[in-house]
Order: C-alpha cells, then structure tokens, then sequence
C-alpha cells in the first residue's frame, strides 16, 4: 500500500482528503502543522505529499523549497485556494504539481496517483 503524507492547517480539509484517498487504497497519515515535518517523513517514509500553501505562519511554497532540498525523491503537491499561486514570482514553484481548492475529488485522485506513479 502507497503511503501518502497530507499536510493541512484546516482539520475539515485534512479529514476529506484522508477519507478519499483511504477509499482509493492509500495509507494516509494526515497532519495539521509542520513543526516535526522532518521526522514525520522520515518516520512515514511517504511515496507523496500534499501540502496547502496557507498554513498560519508558514507558507507551504517554502517548506516545500526546503524538503526538496533533502527529498528530491518524493514528489510534492501543493493546493490553495488563493487562485495562481503557482504563478508568484516570490516563490517560485518547486513542487511537482498543484491543485486549487475547492477541488474536484477525481482531479485529485487522478493527481495523487500521477504523483506516486512517477516516484516508482
């Protein structure tokens, strides 16, 4: 079973798409901040993650930034419902893909499984 680390400040949001992607196969572990993000991948060992952008005072393009730097190998994914996002010149998008909130659930299915398709 694909393992798959959601990271998102709104525990309603977290719980939807744990939900789903539990449905579609995955093992989920779903986070609500980022304080232990290193030893919550390290210890999960995740095929993907998904991460939204706005979470208090950490802006998920620059944690993403940071994990890429130690886990070029686990393919990131970043939603927000701030439209454009992946555009700003300020943060420049690192992630491999992206997702705006609200989100089609088979958009995010189709997503989550090019994600863990292309860490094989």
């Amino acid at each position: 079973m694909e393992r798959i680390l959601v990271v998102d400040d709104d525990t309603a949001t977290l719980e939807v798409i744990i939900l789903l992607l539990e449905i579609e196969g995955y093992e989920v572990l779903g986070v609500a901040n980022c304080s232990n993000i290193i030893n919550v991948i390290d210890n999960f060992k995740p095929k993907a993650i998904i991460m939204d952008v706005i979470m208090g005072s950490v802006d998920g393009r620059d944690l993403c930034a940071e994990l890429k730097n130690s886990y070029t190998h686990i393919p990131i994914m970043l939603m927000s419902v701030v439209n454009n996002f992946h555009i700003d010149v300020k943060h420049p998008m690192l992630a491999d893909d992206y997702i705006d909130k609200p989100f089609e659930l088979t958009d995010m299915v189709s997503k989550i499984a090019a994600l863990v398709k292309q860490c094989k």
